[in-house]
């Protein structure tokens, strides 16, 4: 890793660490402030060990479908009988329900669509819903929505427990979220949102292994560009190009990523070798159809390919790698839109 990507990283860990200390002390906060009434009250003593119990939970949720667990568990104690959603949203998904409580039954995104908990909500409208954001940091993460049980009463004994229960989202909700961004940045290359080098070399020894424990193969593809360069307008448009038809060409067991400057990887789980070359030339006949918006008429972009398969070429990921460099070699030196095959591994 450069010396500036490495720099880049570490900025990220520090503002990580710092974000996620800022959010320690909002939990520590929101549980004074519960905590504070509780002696005198044996109700708010009940509500702020759901709250204690709920934060706990949430800052230890490995994933969001284990804090949304949590927050169904802890709404249905917390709030008066209810009819409530719990909406998220990310960067590349819009608002999406994935947890759905009426009374004591609940409802988790992935489980079937014809449970009675999802028809019950759909037959209620938004208009009559409390809806309170689940925000973090300034960043919007969804919406709680809530209705009474019965139709005809009113909102006002849940607008209370709500914000307390939606501030508690978006304080889980949040701290997932930074992980989540800082996972991505760590493994993605930035300027075409492939995985990067690293994650490539990782994933290939896992999926070496599982092949040899299955007896199945693997299949490995090493691209190189050759022009445009890398770092000019053209040649970052062109590399930006090659992402997109990467992710959109390839299955999604298939791992794409950017390992240097200009060389791509792909590594194709249970796939032969002549369905690897295949799928090399597939895809060195989509680049070789690339028109960059703004370059010259004979602005071309030039690339090749290598391709190895395990077992055939290499049983460890080492030896797989060389030979499919060792292709790419060969086809560089037939010219451009060419896949070679790595020589047999003995």
């Amino acid at each position: 890793m450069r010396s500036a990507d490495l720099e880049a990283v570490l900025e990220q860990l520090r503002q990580a660490a710092a974000a996620q200390q800022r959010a320690q002390e909002a939990l520590r906060s929101s549980i004074e402030q519960l905590a504070a009434p509780a002696a005198a009250d044996p109700d708010d003593a009940s509500t702020t060990g759901l709250i204690t119990t709920l934060l706990h939970a949430l800052t230890h949720a490995p994933t969001q479908n284990d804090a949304v667990h949590a927050l169904l568990t802890a709404a249905i104690g917390l709030l008066p009988p209810s009819l409530g959603a719990i909406c998220t949203e990310t960067d590349d998904q819009p608002l999406t329900i994935v947890g759905i409580w009426h009374g004591t039954d609940t409802w988790q995104n992935g489980a079937p669509t014809d449970h009675e908990v999802v028809t019950q909500l759909a037959r209620r409208s938004l208009d009559h819903a409390i809806r309170l954001p689940l925000m973090h940091q300034g960043i919007a993460l969804g919406e709680l929505r809530l209705w009474p049980l019965d139709p005809s009463a009113g909102t006002a004994a849940l607008a209370g427990p709500g914000r307390l229960l939606a501030l508690c989202a978006g304080l889980g909700l949040g701290g997932l979220n930074l992980k989540r961004r800082l996972v991505h940045r760590t493994v993605r290359d930035a300027l075409t949102g492939l995985f990067n080098r690293r994650y490539m070399e990782d994933t290939l020894g896992r999926e070496l292994h599982r092949a040899y424990r299955g007896q199945s193969e693997v299949g490995l593809i090493l691209c190189d560009v050759s022009e445009p360069s890398a770092g000019s307008d053209s040649g970052d448009r062109a590399l930006q190009a090659i992402g997109g038809i990467l992710q959109a060409s390839f299955r999604g067991s298939d791992v794409c990523c950017r390992m240097g400057e200009q060389r791509f990887g792909i590594i194709l789980p249970d796939a032969g070798l002549q369905d690897t070359h295949r799928r090399a030339q597939g895809l060195l006949q989509s680049i070789a159809e690339i028109r960059l918006p703004g370059a010259g008429v004979g602005t071309q972009v030039l690339a090749c390919a290598g391709v190895a398969s395990f077992p055939q070429h290499g049983r460890s990921p080492q030896d797989l790698l060389l030979a499919a460099d060792s292709a790419l070699l060969m086809a560089t030196q037939q010219g451009p839109g060419t896949a070679a095959i790595a020589e047999r591994f003995e």
